[in-house]
């Protein structure tokens, strides 16, 4: 190595291009690697080895940690979204003695019953159609199934695509009625008892009756005539006692 180093600065002598600092290095560098003495390597300190085995573990955990805790975060962040109170903005209303035809804007077509109200949320018709009921309505629903149509009637939702029924929800009364006519429609309890909810799916002149004291839904097949005449201004009694008469 010597040799061939001396040569090279002879002959970078002579043309004074020589870059005498590289030499060093090149010549230094040589007898570093081949003298090397493996035996001389300083011994790590266990404790220092224990804290670096550590480090080397927790850097391993923190990805699936971070991870699982984003993902936690945007799960509470969607709960919190769910759970933002609806806005009912518009309202419609019937008198006492008096039955209103209204069609919305989705051309729903709507008739209420005396002393009954409606109101509609503030997004309806854009991401949903959501809508409140206070007395008695019968529905024909306009079909769209990217926005489903939602009452909201006492402690029951009603979630239908495109169908027609009538619900029976007074503040007053025990229990809160929904006939199917056409189509199908999904019942969820809404109770503040802290009861599981409950979905019950009706079909086709089937009659769901959610009795307020019990938080229970009972389904049974009726004419559905009786329930939607009204609209017509005809009152149907079929073995009807003389308080549901009254009322």
């Amino acid at each position: 190595v010597f040799k061939q180093m001396s040569d090279n600065w002879d002959s970078g002598a002579t043309d004074n291009t020589a870059d005498f600092d590289l030499l060093f290095y090149k010549i230094n560098k040589e007898i570093t690697k081949n003298n090397l003495d493996i035996s001389v390597k300083p011994k790590r300190n266990v404790t220092h080895s224990i804290i670096y085995y550590f480090q080397r573990v927790a850097a391993v955990l923190l990805i699936p940690l971070v991870i699982t805790g984003l993902w936690f975060y945007s799960q509470n962040r969607s709960l919190k979204v769910n759970i933002k109170p609806v806005l009912f903005t518009q309202e419609y209303f019937s008198p006492a003695g008096m039955r209103s035809k209204l069609v919305l804007p989705d051309s729903t077509v709507v008739w209420m019953n005396s002393n009954s109200s409606l109101k509609l949320n503030e997004t309806f018709g854009n991401r949903d159609r959501r809508v409140q009921l206070i007395g008695e309505a019968f529905f024909k629903v306009k079909r769209n199934e990217k926005c489903p149509f939602i009452v909201d009637a006492a402690d029951v939702n009603i979630k239908v695509l495109g169908t027609s029924f009538n619900v029976n929800a007074y503040p007053d009364n025990r229990k809160v009625e929904t006939v199917l006519i056409s189509g199908e429609v999904l019942l969820t309890t809404n109770s503040k008892k802290g009861s599981n909810k409950t979905e019950t799916t009706l079909t086709p002149n089937q009659r769901a009756v959610l009795t307020k004291e019990s938080d229970q839904i009972y389904v049974n097949k009726v004419n559905t005539e009786r329930y939607s005449s009204w609209i017509d201004g005809v009152l149907i009694f079929d073995n009807t006692s003389m308080d549901e008469v009254l009322v």
